[in-house]
């Protein structure tokens, strides 16, 4: 996760929602991470056949903060798949603004992270090196929680906003330095940011997300 921090007035004119803000800062944050093993909750592992074409792939999402009423999310601004079913699906059920195009990868033993996003116009290539030991889950009010305990995210399909949640324990994360070349007019808003924090997490086993309901 690599966060940055931009001015509300800059932000939130591609933001269909209130912001929810720290100090008087809005944040957007670009997110890689992989699905493995897709099955539908409490359904019988018979689902992960059903869903096998769905269910291994990565992702890289440009996300934002936002709260509604006492309620406080995410909200998608642009995300990147690698997966061409995944990329019909998404929008059509969950109002996620799929895209296709990523490449990434991963050594966790020696702490590397590689990515290299390709999707018309735009180009992104992050390399980060991380700590091998995680930090243990943040205290509510600062920053690190604001940006990382997020269980509730939001998205539009048509005119229609919809919300669903993402259940899976606190994160533990370990810090990253960064080194980040992004281009491309979807990418402009981290030109405009400033690089405040960057974590690498292992990720969860069994992490449950819901299915999406109006707002």
């Amino acid at each position: 996760m690599i966060h940055f921090a931009v001015l509300p007035e800059r932000l939130q004119s591609q933001v269909p929602l209130p912001l929810d803000t720290y100090n008087g800062e809005a944040f957007v944050s670009l997110v890689f991470f992989r699905q493995e093993n897709l099955s539908l909750w409490r359904a019988g592992d018979w689902t992960r056949i059903l869903l096998r074409p769905l269910s291994d792939h990565h992702f890289v999402n440009l996300r934002t903060y936002v709260k509604v009423g006492q309620e406080v999310g995410i909200y998608f601004l642009r995300e990147w798949i690698d997966n061409w079913p995944g990329r019909i699906v998404g929008p059509l059920t969950y109002g996620l603004p799929y895209r296709l195009g990523r490449h990434f990868q991963n050594n966790e033993e020696e702490g590397t992270f590689e990515a290299l996003l390709r999707a018309g116009p735009n180009r992104l290539q992050v390399r980060a090196r991380y700590k091998k030991e995680a930090k243990p889950a943040a205290p509510e009010g600062t920053l690190f929680h604001f940006l990382h305990e997020r269980y509730h995210a939001y998205t539009k399909r048509l005119q229609q906003t919809l919300r669903f949640t993402v259940e899976h324990p606190p994160w533990e994360m370990k810090k990253c330095e960064v080194n980040l070349q992004a281009h491309g007019p979807d990418l402009d808003i981290l030109r405009s940011g400033c690089l405040v924090e960057s974590a690498y997490t292992c990720g969860f086993r069994g992490v449950h997300m819901s299915f999406p309901k109006r707002v």
